[in-house]
C-alpha cells in the first residue's frame, strides 16, 4: 500500500507540471482504489482530480463501489470507513448537492460500525441544515444522542 502511494505521490508531481496526462492518474488511483478501496487518502485524490476536470460521476461509482466491499472488523458488512464518507459528503456538499451529502450520510449512519460516530452525526446534522430541514436536522440531533450519549459535540 506504501508503494502505491509513493507512485501516486510521484505521477501527482509530474501532473501539476503537466507532464502526466488526467487519464494516466485516472487509471492508477482506479487500480489503486481496487487493491485499497478503504483507502482514504486515494479516494481523496480521486475527489481532486474529478473535481479539477469536472467528472462527479466517477466519485459516485467509486463510493458505491466501497459499500461492496467488506471493510472493517466485520467482513460481513460492507462500506466505507467513517474518513471516507466525510469525504463523500464534503465533495457532494462542494458540487451543491447537499440532499446527497444528507443521503451518503444516513446510509453510512444505519451500519452498526458507524452509528456511533458523533462526528457523522454532527455532520449529518450540518448537511440537513445546509439542505434547508432544521425540524429534520432537530430529529437527526435526538437520535444522535441516543446512538452518542456520551458526546459533547452532537
Amino acid at each position: 500500500e506504501e508503494l502505491l502511494m509513493v507512485g501516486l505521490g510521484v505521477l501527482l508531481y509530474h501532473h501539476e507540471r503537466r507532464v502526466v496526462a488526467p487519464s494516466l492518474l485516472r487509471d492508477y488511483i482506479a487500480h489503486c482504489l481496487r487493491a485499497f478501496p478503504a483507502n482514504a487518502m486515494l479516494f481523496d485524490s480521486l475527489i481532486q482530480l474529478e473535481e479539477k476536470h469536472g467528472m462527479p460521476l466517477r466519485v459516485r461509482e467509486a463510493f458505491d463501489i466501497m459499500w461492496q466491499v467488506p471493510v472493517g472488523s466485520d467482513p460481513t458488512t460492507p462500506g466505507p470507513p467513517p474518513g471516507v464518507v466525510l469525504l463523500m459528503a464534503a465533495f457532494e456538499i462542494r458540487r451543491g448537492t447537499p440532499t446527497r451529502a444528507c443521503a451518503v450520510l444516513e446510509r453510512a449512519l444505519q451500519r452498526r460500525e458507524t452509528r456511533q460516530s458523533a462526528v457523522l452525526w454532527r455532520s449529518y446534522m450540518d448537511a440537513l441544515c445546509e439542505d434547508g430541514r432544521p425540524d429534520a436536522a432537530k430529529r437527526a440531533f435526538y437520535r444522535g444522542i441516543s446512538a452518542c450519549p456520551w458526546s459533547k459535540g452532537l
